[in-house]
């Protein structure tokens, strides 16, 4: 209800509760202020945690089927399973000396193994891997990987490496292969100690390899793809007295029974007659380092000739002695057995050049 107040004031009453009182304002909290650099720098410790989850998920779960099977294959040699590694490789065990795990050195890490090309088809994909040793040496190949069968197979695991220039006895790991045939060379990948066999007839040094596929670091040369041989070789103390021993029957039994390559022959188109038995004054020597190489026989080089003399009858001086030097130019040489040298002398005769002596 309304009234009017003495002034002239209308003033109106509403029934029911008041007007409630209104609540007081409540003052905000200021945050603290955050500098942007801060702000950025825990940004990029989320994001390098975020790849280093990424990455590890990747490496734990995320190769292909080439690049297992490659795994597979390289840790199967690296752990002496000579059989499962062959398996790998689409090979039946092979009897070979140096593909036994004997012939096995796991001293050896795996390093890169990827992925690099895929076919269309997805029935073939090759793989680019990595193996080094402790001392850092490291070698790398790629493999091809057949994914069309049953089950995956690498199929130039084992390819053969070219060995042509390296010369029989040749150890690895201590194991050789039979009949020194080394022309092509299979080896499993792995680190192989290459030394002498267990006669040698040349002076060797230990030397150290890194093999795979047909991929071979040897010590401090750079990556090939064959073995190097060892240059010239030098005869050994056994390999020398081998062929001392050797040049040394052949003209004693010369001395016995002439034979068609026997040296002692007079000068053809001279007046003369062999009054006397043939005398050998003195035996020739050879060099020790070896040249001409192949197929196990090398050639012979004279370091000092030797002598042989006999007795001739001319016509116009009488009986005379001549002496001719005894020299090993085409004489070859190569081994059968140990320390056994078989000779084929195929040297001018030596009396070409005869010299009268008293």
């Amino acid at each position: 209800m309304s009234e009017r107040s003495a002034h002239g004031e209308i003033r109106l009453e509403i029934e029911g509760d008041p007007a409630p009182e209104p609540e007081p304002r409540t003052r905000r909290l200021a945050l603290p202020r955050v500098p942007n650099a801060a702000l950025a720098a825990v940004t990029a410790l989320l994001l390098v945690a975020a790849t280093t989850v990424a990455v590890a998920k990747w490496q734990a779960g995320g190769r292909t089927t080439a690049e297992e099977t490659v795994l597979e294959f390289l840790n199967a040699a690296r752990d002496g399973e000579a059989d499962r590694a062959l398996e790998l490789a689409g090979a039946e065990s092979w009897d070979e000396p140096l593909l036994d795990p004997e012939a096995l050195d796991g001293r050896w890490e795996i390093g890169t193994v990827s992925q690099v090309t895929f076919r269309d088809d997805g029935r073939e994909a090759v793989v680019y891997a990595e193996i080094e040793t402790r001392d850092g040496n490291r070698v790398g190949d790629r493999f091809t990987v057949d994914l069309d069968g049953p089950d995956p197979t690498v199929t130039d695991g084992i390819p053969g490496i070219d060995a042509g220039g390296v010369h029989q006895g040749v150890a690895f790991n201590g194991m050789e292969e039979p009949d020194g045939e080394l022309s092509d060379l299979r080896l499993l990948p792995g680190r192989y100690e290459i030394g002498r066999a267990t006669w040698w007839p040349f002076e060797t040094s230990e030397d150290t390899a890194l093999v795979l596929g047909d991929q071979i670091k040897l010590g401090s040369l750079r990556q090939l793809d064959y073995l190097p041989s060892a240059g010239l070789l030098t005869l050994s103390e056994e390999g020398r007295e081998a062929v001392e021993a050797a040049v040394r029957d052949f003209l004693d039994a010369c001395l016995e029974t002439a034979q068609g390559s026997c040296p002692f022959v007079l000068p053809e188109g001279e007046r003369l007659t062999r009054s006397g038995p043939w005398e050998i004054a003195s035996y020739p020597s050879f060099g020790d380092r070896v040249t001409g190489i192949q197929f196990g026989r090398f050639e012979l080089s004279t370091r000092y000739p030797g002598e042989i003399r006999v007795d001739v009858a001319d016509e116009a001086a009488g009986t005379v002695t001549i002496a001719c030097d005894l020299r090993l130019e085409g004489v070859s040489v190569n081994f059968f057995g140990e320390g056994v040298a078989n000779l084929q002398w195929g040297a001018e005769p030596p009396c070409s050049a005869a010299v009268a002596v008293d």
